[in-house]
């Protein structure tokens, strides 16, 4: 995949390590706040890799190019709320499950801090 602003060593390096981060998510009862520290980022940021990948089928980047895709075409078609409740369905669509709050929705992974069972 051709990305700008990214070299290909680069690339390759964040590649690894977004799958390492990911299948640790898929695999194990660790939490995304000690997967996290395990590799020196915050959680918000694990969750960020983790949801990129679901949406990826396991691929960060791929999850970025498809969401990003997926937004201009809905915002062709829809604005404002229904945007984003369309945006929100494609996400549920690749796996992703969304939480709404008081004036907009979150990625949500549902096991953010507890251990999961």
């Amino acid at each position: 995949m051709k990305l700008l602003g990214i070299s290909e060593t680069n690339y390759n390096r964040q590649q690894e390590l977004y799958h390492k981060i990911y299948a640790l998510y898929s695999t194990s009862d660790k939490t995304l706040q000690q997967i996290g520290e395990a590799h020196g980022i915050t959680r918000q940021r694990t969750s960020q890799i983790v949801l990129r990948c679901i949406a990826g089928g396991g691929d960060y980047y791929q999850g970025c190019v498809l969401a990003r895709r997926a937004w201009e075409t809905l915002k062709e078609d829809y604005e404002g709320e229904e945007l984003s409740q369309e945006f929100q369905k494609w996400l549920a669509m690749r796996g992703v499950k969304t939480a709404k709050n008081n004036k907009a929705f979150t990625l949500y992974l549902g096991k953010n801090s507890a251990k999961r069972k």
